[in-house]
């Protein structure tokens, strides 16, 4: 008969195999995981990766659930192959943290007409890069990355719509969740060469250390969109939308949009590329901000700088949100904002519309820092009456000149004679509190 103590280090044993079992993370693979060249099948048992690639001249996946300190790789590349697809994600507190020293990159769709998805969820799932992150690396390439359920990759670079041709996706969703640079002065570009595209919601966190830029290279587009209460990017060098890279004939296009309460902080802000001739939109979507309020987005910076030639301004209302005419919509100690092509900044009040909710902008001035801030009450929408709104506007225009060639001076020219003068407030006077024509300028 064997002894207790026996049994005791069998069962010590087994305790010891299945608590060894549990932790180790699940490793799953479909099609092509190999090396770089395509030679070596991993089994992840007798072959362990350097280079990964997922997808090598057809499609392949690669799952890692659970936490497996021993997961390293020198790079990875998802849909390596023209025409392949693939996609890797790291899940349930995945966890892989690269050596500062070695070169890891992540290329996702790096082949010509291929695509590719990388994702990372839940609660502890961690990836830390030595270096860059592409998406969209050859000419009809897809490729798309998502960071949510509060997950956390923390990279150098990345490069959205990498190459001319590519387009590149990246979503960074629910609280906890963190798409953040590692460390300063690097960039992160949202349509480097080709089209790409930012969206934070829900909450979700981004950091760059650097230079953010959306709408870089030449005949690039980048769209970064910022939507839900608590959804924020903070950049810590300069913010430029719609950058290009010096052929006005193939313009940059970057459109950045704060919605719903979403927030960007940046050290300084350009909208439009003086320098390099990129067209750049600041937009701003009003809607419930899910307790009750109403808000659209908060622009944080210490200087914005419009490029008036190359920049325009959105303001969009959500459906079911009517907005009272003489709602201010104030840029914090430094005059207020409309919509349309940016011709400078006013001081004063802005006011909407009964239908398409439009603003204007007057004078040209600079900006200095200070919040960019709108906000706006939800209320039943008024008629259009001919009011001390309208003559404001008149004045803001008095004796100009030359207005049949610039859009009638913004409607301040009523008689249409060419010039801002005593006419059009004689124009006014005569429609006084009455409803507004049906060709009134400021419906």
């Amino acid at each position: 008969m064997k002894s207790n103590s026996y049994k005791k280090q069998i069962a010590l044993i087994i305790w010891l195999i299945g608590a060894i079992t549990c932790c180790q993370a699940t490793i799953t693979t479909t099609g092509q995981v190999t090396n770089d060249d395509g030679t070596i099948q991993w089994d992840w048992v007798t072959h362990f990766p350097g280079n990964i690639i997922i997808g090598y001249d057809d499609y392949g996946t690669l799952d890692v659930s659970g936490n497996n300190p021993a997961l390293n790789f020198g790079y990875i590349s998802i849909a390596k192959g023209d025409n392949t697809t693939g996609s890797f994600t790291m899940r349930n507190g995945a966890n892989v943290t690269q050596p500062f020293y070695q070169n890891h990159y992540i290329y996702i769709a790096g082949g010509v007409n291929s695509e590719a998805t990388m994702t990372l969820r839940g609660i502890d799932t961690f990836m830390r890069l030595s270096d860059h992150v592409y998406l969209g690396l050859k000419d009809g390439s897809d490729g798309e990355l998502i960071v949510k359920e509060g997950a956390v990759l923390e990279y150098s670079e990345l490069y959205a719509g990498h190459s001319l041709g590519g387009y590149g996706k990246v979503i960074v969703e629910d609280l906890g969740s963190q798409l953040v640079t590692w460390v300063n002065n690097k960039y992160t570009q949202i349509g480097r060469l080709g089209t790409g595209e930012l969206i934070i919601r829900n909450k979700g966190y981004a950091r760059t250390g650097g230079y953010a830029e959306v709408g870089y290279g030449d005949r690039s587009h980048g769209t970064a969109t910022i939507t839900g209460k608590d959804s924020l990017w903070e950049i810590a060098g300069v913010l430029t939308v719609g950058r290009g890279a010096g052929y006005p004939s193939q313009p940059a296009e970057g459109v950045l949009i704060l919605a719903r309460g979403g927030k960007v902080f940046a050290n300084a802000t350009f909208i439009g590329g003086a320098t390099y001739g990129g067209m750049g939109t600041l937009g701003f979507v009003i809607g419930d901000i899910g307790t009750g309020a109403v808000n659209c987005g908060l622009l944080e910076t210490t200087s914005l700088s419009i490029v008036n030639a190359h920049a325009d301004f959105q303001m969009n209302v959500d459906p079911g949100v009517n907005l009272a005419i003489g709602t201010q919509y104030t840029l914090v100690d430094y005059g207020t904002l409309g919509s349309g092509r940016f011709t400078g900044i006013s001081e004063g009040d802005i006011y909407t519309s009964p239908e398409g909710y439009h603003f204007r902008i007057n004078y040209a001035t600079d900006l200095g820092g200070g919040d960019l801030a709108i906000t706006a009450t939800v209320t039943d929408l008024p008629p259009c009456v001919v009011d001390d709104v309208d003559l404001y506007l008149v004045t803001s225009h008095w004796m100009e000149a030359g207005c049949e060639f610039d859009n009638n001076c913004d409607g301040a020219d009523l008689d249409l004679n060419g010039q801002v003068d005593l006419g059009d407030i004689a124009t006014i006077a005569r429609q006084w509190l009455a409803p507004c024509p049906t060709n009134w300028p400021w419906q």
